[in-house]
């Protein structure tokens, strides 16, 4: 292998190591070069080589490997159906909704270039003028536009690109203007003069935009399709794809019909005596993904979890070394639990942790406060501290202790 392959190898393994520790770093080596052929420019978002102006937003990757920890973010991630398994997002997220606070400057910004700009190489065989595709993912009001630039500049053809679809990852080429907010079709492009190498650059409108992949295209009855085509590197070595997650069908059929929103508790409704509980609602599946009320909005989006329950139904979750020992805790435990709560980071569930039951706390257990091997109030106490520690590795978690 020559000098050169090798220092490119180095330069690639550096890059994807710090954006996995970071993920606002680049993935891309500054040798990277994305080539115009046949009018047509493709590039993935999180394929940039530098990011500048960051300190109040900065874009962060996302993809089926890692999720970012930041807060606030209004939606979970949408890495399916994302071209080569990841996507950028402008985060923190303050404003989802027009109720929310603009404040010029932190999540918003009509004046492009001055906040979270991305920068891309590109190579340019035939001058001309090249109209702007971005795949993006909007899911409210407040997400839904940015800005191009061209060598440092910032012309008015490139500013304020909009988008009005809406839950799906969907290609447009608009610019929103003072007299059509959803924006005039195939007015946003870049003039790009001289044949030979170019920066792009894209700069933050409005915080939470996700950014899939974009486009230059010569042709103005151009449309991409899907995830669009196939990227092309004049120079440099393209960024090996994560794996990508297929998109769930929108609904499941057969569908149900459903129900009429009453909620009903039946059973012997005595303590420590089996209940049920049943919601006649809207019919749903877990495979559904438009909407789907498991994972969707603020409802039904939680896991709740009893780590600790001795001689209970949980009695085979406890992350001791042994359950009357819970000053030890099982490594192995420990990391199951780890993949529990990172897969639901990912997801964008909320965990919520009960970590002991009231019987446990008293040496007695059931509903009859029968004698047994449960461990005492002092030791149940250094549990409750660990436990929190664990539960710290969600940036969503909350721990409550029940008495």
């Amino acid at each position: 292998m020559s000098l050169t392959n090798l220092l490119t190898v180095a330069l690639l393994t550096t890059a994807f190591s710090a954006q996995a520790a970071d993920p606002t770093a680049p993935m891309a080596a500054p040798d990277l070069v994305f080539d115009e052929v046949d009018g047509i420019v493709a590039v993935e978002a999180e394929h940039f080589y530098r990011q500048t102006l960051t300190e109040q937003r900065a874009w962060h990757i996302t993809s089926s490997k890692s999720a970012p920890d930041m807060n606030p973010d209004a939606d979970p991630p949408h890495v399916a159906g994302a071209s080569g398994g990841a996507y950028l997002e402008i985060l923190p997220d303050t404003r989802a909704t027009h109720g929310d606070q603009l404040i010029a400057g932190e999540n918003f910004s009509d004046k492009p270039g001055v906040m979270a700009v991305l920068h891309y190489k590109v190579n340019i065989n035939t001058p001309g003028r090249y109209y702007v595709w971005v795949r993006s993912f909007s899911t409210g009001s407040e997400d839904n536009g940015v800005h191009l630039g061209l060598n440092g500049r910032w012309p008015e053809s490139g500013q304020r690109w909009q988008t009005v679809q809406k839950q799906k990852w969907a290609w447009d080429c608009k610019q929103r203007t003072a007299d059509v907010h959803t924006g005039v079709p195939m007015q946003l492009f870049l003039d790009i003069e001289k044949a030979g190498e170019h920066e792009i650059l894209f700069s933050m409108r409005e915080d939470g935009f996700e950014m899939d992949k974009f486009v230059l295209a010569s042709n103005q009855e151009y449309t991409p399709e899907g995830t669009g085509p196939a990227v092309k590197a004049k120079a440099g070595q393209i960024p090996a794809p994560f794996p990508e997650v297929a998109k769930a069908a929108p609904l499941v059929l057969p569908r149900q019909p459903d129900g009429q929103g009453a909620v009903e508790i039946s059973g012997e409704l005595k303590e420590w005596h089996k209940v049920t509980l049943t919601l006649d609602g809207p019919y749903a599946h877990e495979l559904d993904n438009a909407p789907n009320p498991f994972t969707d909005g603020k409802g039904m989006n939680v896991v709740s979890c009893l780590p600790y329950n001795a001689g209970g139904d949980g009695d085979n979750v406890w992350p001791f070394v042994a359950r009357d020992d819970k000053c030890h805790w099982d490594c192995s435990k420990l990391d199951q639990w780890g993949m529990v709560f990172d897969h639901a980071t990912a997801q964008g569930l909320y965990l919520h942790f009960k970590l002991q039951e009231n019987e446990i706390d008293d040496d007695r257990r059931g509903d009859k406060s029968e004698p047994g091997r449960v461990p005492s109030r002092s030791t149940a106490a250094s549990s409750a501290t660990s436990a929190s520690c664990i539960a710290g590795k969600s940036s969503r978690a909350s721990v409550t202790r029940w008495r």
